[in-house]
């Protein structure tokens, strides 16, 4: 089992360094729906007993694994950033190909709709 987190920790911090340009944000969701992001600048996290610490440039943060259910990059630090008038969403699978581009309300802007898939 901790074999697998070393693994884990080691790609994401890979990934989290090669996606720092189109991604700046980390972003992790608990099983209450509290969404935590980071930014990803000199991101380091390491993993112990249970617990993922998280530490950037400006803060560092510890989450309980066994509460966490999803973590994903993001270009926004928060919802709020994406309430603007004219925000829209790209959305990919989890396998990397581009679904489209929808705005705020769920409209498709650009690209195929997910019913295609």
């Amino acid at each position: 089992m901790k074999k697998i987190f070393l693994l884990l920790t080691l790609s994401l911090s890979f990934l989290a360094s090669r996606a720092a340009y189109d991604y700046p944000f980390l972003a992790f969701v608990d099983a209450s729906g509290t969404v935590q992001s980071f930014d990803v600048t000199s991101l380091a996290m390491t993993y112990s007993d249970g617990v993922l610490t998280v530490t950037n440039a400006s803060e560092s943060k510890t989450l309980n694994v066994n509460e966490l259910v999803k973590m994903y990059f993001s270009t926004s630090s928060s919802i709020s950033d994406l309430l603007q008038a004219d925000a829209a969403v790209e959305v990919y699978t989890i396998e990397g190909h581009y679904l489209g581009k929808y705005s705020i309300n769920g409209r498709l802007l650009q690209g195929s709709s997910l019913e295609a898939m």
